[in-house]
Protein backbone atom coordinates (compact mmCIF):
# COMPACT_ATOMS: atom_id res chain seq x y z
CA UNK A 1 0.00 0.00 0.00
CA UNK A 2 2.89 2.59 0.62
CA UNK A 3 4.48 3.99 -2.79
CA UNK A 4 8.46 3.67 -3.50
CA UNK A 5 9.27 7.55 -3.47
CA UNK A 6 13.08 8.57 -4.28
CA UNK A 7 13.17 10.67 -0.59
CA UNK A 8 11.03 8.49 1.82
CA UNK A 9 11.53 11.64 4.44
CA UNK A 10 9.40 14.07 2.25
CA UNK A 11 5.73 14.06 1.49
CA UNK A 12 4.26 12.50 -1.36
CA UNK A 13 3.28 14.99 -4.43
CA UNK A 14 0.03 14.09 -3.70
CA UNK A 15 0.03 15.55 -0.09
CA UNK A 16 0.69 19.32 -1.14
CA UNK A 17 -3.33 19.26 -2.32
CA UNK A 18 -4.17 17.62 1.37
CA UNK A 19 -1.96 20.34 3.08
CA UNK A 20 -3.50 23.36 0.49
CA UNK A 21 -6.98 22.42 1.61
CA UNK A 22 -6.30 21.94 5.77
CA UNK A 23 -4.36 25.70 5.48
CA UNK A 24 -7.13 26.65 4.37
CA UNK A 25 -9.62 25.01 6.85
CA UNK A 26 -7.33 26.21 9.42
CA UNK A 27 -6.87 29.83 8.36
CA UNK A 28 -11.00 30.83 7.84
CA UNK A 29 -12.62 28.18 10.39
CA UNK A 30 -14.92 25.15 9.88
CA UNK A 31 -18.09 26.97 9.93
CA UNK A 32 -16.38 29.40 6.55
CA UNK A 33 -14.82 26.30 4.96
CA UNK A 34 -18.42 24.19 5.30
CA UNK A 35 -19.88 27.55 3.54
CA UNK A 36 -17.93 27.21 0.66
CA UNK A 37 -17.48 23.40 0.14
CA UNK A 38 -19.51 22.05 -2.58
CA UNK A 39 -20.54 18.91 -0.62
CA UNK A 40 -21.22 20.83 2.93
CA UNK A 41 -18.16 19.77 4.73
CA UNK A 42 -17.91 19.30 7.61
CA UNK A 43 -21.48 18.00 8.36
CA UNK A 44 -22.93 20.51 10.40
CA UNK A 45 -24.94 17.45 12.50
CA UNK A 46 -21.91 16.10 13.46
CA UNK A 47 -21.38 15.75 17.32
CA UNK A 48 -18.97 18.25 19.00
CA UNK A 49 -16.46 15.16 19.68
CA UNK A 50 -16.15 14.72 15.71
CA UNK A 51 -16.20 18.19 14.13
CA UNK A 52 -13.20 18.75 17.23
CA UNK A 53 -11.36 15.37 15.51
CA UNK A 54 -10.98 16.70 12.24
CA UNK A 55 -10.25 20.20 13.62
CA UNK A 56 -6.94 18.36 15.50
CA UNK A 57 -6.72 16.60 11.92
CA UNK A 58 -7.01 19.48 10.01
CA UNK A 59 -4.12 21.28 12.66
CA UNK A 60 -1.80 17.84 12.43
CA UNK A 61 -2.07 18.01 8.63
CA UNK A 62 -1.22 22.09 8.64
CA UNK A 63 2.30 20.63 10.77
CA UNK A 64 3.24 17.81 7.86
CA UNK A 65 1.81 14.99 9.86
CA UNK A 66 -0.38 11.84 8.66
CA UNK A 67 1.43 11.15 5.50
CA UNK A 68 4.26 9.26 7.77
CA UNK A 69 4.23 6.05 9.93
CA UNK A 70 6.87 8.10 12.14
CA UNK A 71 4.57 11.33 12.27
CA UNK A 72 0.89 9.92 12.44
CA UNK A 73 -2.41 11.93 13.12
CA UNK A 74 -3.41 11.38 16.25
CA UNK A 75 -6.04 11.70 18.68
CA UNK A 76 -8.96 11.57 16.39
CA UNK A 77 -9.58 8.09 16.68
CA UNK A 78 -11.35 5.85 13.68
CA UNK A 79 -14.14 7.73 13.00
CA UNK A 80 -12.73 11.34 13.55
CA UNK A 81 -10.35 9.76 10.49
CA UNK A 82 -12.92 8.54 8.55
CA UNK A 83 -14.98 12.42 8.71
CA UNK A 84 -11.59 14.32 8.58
CA UNK A 85 -11.41 12.26 5.22
CA UNK A 86 -14.52 12.49 3.92
CA UNK A 87 -14.20 16.43 4.90
CA UNK A 88 -11.33 16.60 2.18
CA UNK A 89 -13.32 14.25 -0.01
CA UNK A 90 -11.32 11.36 0.46
CA UNK A 91 -12.96 7.83 0.96
CA UNK A 92 -11.99 5.25 3.20
CA UNK A 93 -10.62 2.70 0.70
CA UNK A 94 -8.24 -0.21 2.53
CA UNK A 95 -7.17 0.06 5.97
CA UNK A 96 -4.16 -2.10 7.67
CA UNK A 97 -2.63 -2.55 11.20
CA UNK A 98 0.29 -1.92 10.93
CA UNK A 99 1.57 -1.98 14.56
CA UNK A 100 0.35 -2.72 18.05
CA UNK A 101 1.94 -0.36 20.63
CA UNK A 102 0.99 -0.90 24.55
CA UNK A 103 -1.30 2.24 24.66
CA UNK A 104 -2.23 2.43 20.71
CA UNK A 105 -2.65 0.89 17.32
CA UNK A 106 -1.09 2.22 14.15
CA UNK A 107 -3.47 1.85 11.16
CA UNK A 108 -2.26 2.64 7.60
CA UNK A 109 -5.29 3.89 5.66
CA UNK A 110 -5.03 4.31 2.20
CA UNK A 111 -7.77 6.77 0.89
CA UNK A 112 -9.24 8.24 -2.67
CA UNK A 113 -10.53 11.37 -3.66
CA UNK A 114 -14.30 10.73 -4.44
CA UNK A 115 -13.71 13.57 -7.41
CA UNK A 116 -10.20 12.95 -8.74
CA UNK A 117 -9.46 9.42 -7.95
CA UNK A 118 -6.19 10.39 -6.63
CA UNK A 119 -5.45 8.30 -4.06
CA UNK A 120 -2.13 8.49 -0.54
CA UNK A 121 -1.77 6.89 2.35
CA UNK A 122 -2.13 7.74 5.95
CA UNK A 123 -1.37 6.74 8.89
CA UNK A 124 -3.31 6.95 12.17
CA UNK A 125 -2.08 6.21 15.60
CA UNK A 126 -5.39 5.54 17.82
CA UNK A 127 -5.58 4.90 21.28
CA UNK A 128 -6.61 1.09 22.59
CA UNK A 129 -8.95 3.18 25.16
CA UNK A 130 -11.04 4.44 22.30
CA UNK A 131 -13.64 1.75 21.58
CA UNK A 132 -13.31 -0.06 17.86
CA UNK A 133 -16.61 0.04 16.23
Amino acid sequence: MTENRKDPKSPPPEFAYILSKAQLYCRIGRDKYRKGDPFKRPDIDASTEILDAIDRGMEQICKNRGWSREQPLEGIGIEGFAELASTLHFSVKQQRLVAMEPAAILDEMLVENTLTGMRITFFNRVSRSVEIS
